[in-house]
């Protein structure tokens, strides 16, 4: 008997994901092949009807030209600069991403978790403590840290991701500043500043942008000589927000 089943090729951990996993099992013919190379990219997604992608696959015209069948590309992630989208839709390809699905995004705080988490780490001198105390040390005064408490923390994009880490900052009893030129800021935790003025007064700066051809490098070496002394930059948005010669640099 003919198998009708659609073919999916899934690039991403799904291990943790059962339930996912059964859904798709049950409807389609599914090859889980985590993190190909390039090449091996070309030829998995040669005979398939649609792709789950990840960040680290790089779904370019070559590998579009190279999937005869194709017909959806599903990302689960809010960002799709991985993918061409220009290219796709002239394809006729459905491009499928967490972008909009705001009851679902809603519900998801594991980023803003991160950057509060990275902030903390930064403040507390954390990650030098701990290698230090792994090799035999115990050096209090080299490693005391910095309380959050009263320290001036700026939201650069307030956003989903910006208004959840708001939220923590309140919790911390930090003052809370933001800048988005897209939006009115309506939390009365927050005050809404100039993009200059965030820079200014920042000892913590937390991006929360999405990568496009206007943001690209928007934190360049011009940006890096406003802020502030000794100012702690939290990334958890697309590294290229970031000049990394200037970011060196500075």
């Amino acid at each position: 008997m003919k198998n009708c089943k659609r073919k999916i090729l899934v690039t991403n951990q799904m291990e943790h994901l059962p339930v996912v996993r059964g859904i798709l099992g049950e409807n389609a013919e599914v090859n889980y092949h985590p993190a190909p190379s390039d090449k091996e990219l070309l030829e998995l997604i040669s005979d398939v009807d649609a792709i789950v992608t990840n960040l680290q696959q790089r779904i370019t015209p070559e590998v579009i030209d190279a999937a005869k069948k194709l017909k959806i590309i599903a990302t689960p992630s809010t960002g799709t600069d991985h993918i061409d989208i220009p290219y796709a839709e002239r394809r006729g390809l459905i491009v499928q991403s967490l972008k909009t699905d705001y009851d679902v995004l809603k519900t998801i705080t594991s980023t803003s978790e991160h950057a509060f988490l990275l902030m903390l780490a930064a403040l507390r001198k954390l990650p030098f403590a701990f290698d230090s105390v792994r090799e035999g040390n115990w050096s209090r005064e080299k490693y005391r840290g910095r309380e959050a408490e009263g320290r001036v923390v700026g939201i650069l994009g307030y956003g989903r991701l910006g208004e959840i880490f708001s939220r923590f900052a309140k919790g911390f009893g930090m003052e809370v500043i933001a800048f988005d030129p897209c939006k009115t800021i309506s939390d009365d935790w927050v005050e809404q500043v100039d993009f200059g003025e965030l820079l200014s007064r920042s000892e913590i700066i937390t991006i929360h942008v999405h990568l496009t051809d206007e943001t690209e490098k928007m934190i360049n070496r011009e940006v890096f000589n406003k802020m502030r002394d000794g100012v702690y930059l939290v990334n958890t948005s697309r590294g290229g927000l970031i000049d990394e010669a200037a970011l060196i640099e500075a």
